[in-house]
């Protein structure tokens, strides 16, 4: 499922993305779902509730005053999302709004497409005894260890395996799976929230932050 964010308050845009969107999907038989909001507000609110991250969001670059502080913590949060920016497109309105997006779009739909197919390439092998489980690792959202057991919690199922978290460790993305604590990796595209002591997930769990790997949480947002 490729997931599409469309913010603006200006239904016309919204409508051009849209029809732009579908022309270019369709066609590749690409599976995909438009999240429409009319304003910042909701999709901040939609974002923290929602456990999934969108691919690609489309949203005005000059929210007012007010919204700032949300459209900031939006990128924070969406670390896996791509953005764009219509207010680059709407300020081409007197040369034809329309055919910049058609002319641009494409090509940025593309690029999205072949990152999330080289994602979904990558997968994270964890071996049980006298076989190995291959395991996605988009779906993962933390390893915990515990004694000399390694959980894999990922939305579907635990698994539980001998191997270290520095074994696994090196076949996760890093820009999204960071050591947090000893006994801790954590998917930054399920994380909700953060302070200086753990990490609140989408699905409520926490995840401690020890010393030790603050300074490496804390490089992780700023990236």
């Amino acid at each position: 499922m490729f997931r599409i964010g469309l913010c603006n308050n200006d239904i016309s845009v919204i409508q051009s993305v849209k029809e732009i969107v579908a022309k270019y999907l369709a066609p590749q038989n690409i599976i995909f779902k438009i999240y429409e909001f009319s304003n910042i507000k909701d999709l901040y609110f939609f974002i923290l509730n929602e456990m999934f991250d969108l691919d690609l969001l489309f949203m005005d670059s000059a929210p007012d005053v007010d919204s700032m502080g949300m459209a900031k913590e939006i990128k924070n949060i969406c670390c896996r999302t791509s953005f764009v920016f219509l207010t680059n497109f709407v300020d081409f309105r007197s040369r034809g709004l329309q055919k910049e997006l058609e002319n641009s779009l494409p090509f940025i739909l593309e690029k999205q497409v072949q990152r999330k197919k080289q994602i979904r390439k990558k997968r994270l092998i964890v071996p049980i005894k006298n076989h190995k489980i291959i395991l996605i690792p988009n779906n993962i959202q933390y390893l915990e260890r515990v004694r000399r057991i390694t959980h894999v919690v990922s939305t579907t199922e635990t698994v539980s395996t001998t191997s270290s978290l520095p074994e696994l460790h090196p076949q996760l993305e890093p820009a999204f799976f960071i050591r947090c604590h000893n006994s801790y990796i954590v998917n930054l595209n399920y994380v909700k929230e953060y302070n200086r002591y753990g990490f609140i997930l989408k699905n409520g769990n926490m995840i401690p932050i020890s010393r030790r790997y603050l300074k490496e949480v804390n490089r992780a947002f700023t990236r």
